[in-house]
């Protein structure tokens, strides 16, 4: 017996039964059909309900384990996601670092040279980023100096011979100068 059968039960023999004994006045027989039908059948259908409800409670029960497992399998799977994400970020940092920090050294070691004098040193590396650029800058800025260098000695070659003739006038005249002030 379904659920849906003993509830047509309860209400067609049942139900039924009792109100028309009473509306007939015999009493007795709704009394019997109360008794024989209305209250077995309505504690069985009360025993089946509570069945059902049991029933729909484990589920719901089994179904709230299930969501309590699958929401920790996430918080685990975002946790994993996370420090996997972090260790990348670390790593991502580690790489770009050292990729900025050759670059640096190799510049400031030019530049340390080109500061020390020496204008024939060469450009460290070929970059086509903002270091790079940086490090032409730099390479321009040695070709410059050694372009004024060389205007400066250039200029000093010719300033060198006018020095030397000019020394040496003032050293002929300093030569004469005692002997002819003597015999004045």
């Amino acid at each position: 017996d379904t659920f849906g059968e003993g509830l047509v039960k309860y209400r067609d023999e049942g139900l039924r039964a009792v109100i028309s004994s009473l509306l007939e006045g015999d009493f007795y027989k709704g009394y019997v059909a109360y008794n024989e039908v209305l209250e077995p059948e309505g504690a069985r259908l009360s025993e089946v309900l509570n069945g059902l409800v049991a029933e729909k409670r484990a589920t719901a029960e089994v179904m709230a384990s299930e969501a309590m497992e699958t929401q920790q399998q996430m918080l685990l799977l975002q946790f994993a996601l996370m420090i996997a994400g972090l260790v990348f970020l670390v790593f991502m940092g580690i790489v770009s670092i050292r990729a900025i920090r050759r670059p640096l050294r190799e510049s400031m070691q030019f530049t340390l040279q080109i500061a020390s004098g020496n204008l024939g040193a060469s450009l460290p590396s070929q970059r086509d980023d903002e270091l790079g650029r940086l490090m032409k800058a730099l390479d321009s800025m040695r070709r410059s100096l050694g372009s004024i260098v060389r205007d400066v000695n250039r200029s000093v070659g010719v300033v060198r011979p006018a020095t030397r003739d000019i020394a040496d006038g003032n050293h002929r005249l300093s030569s004469r100068t005692p002997p002819q002030a003597a015999s004045q």
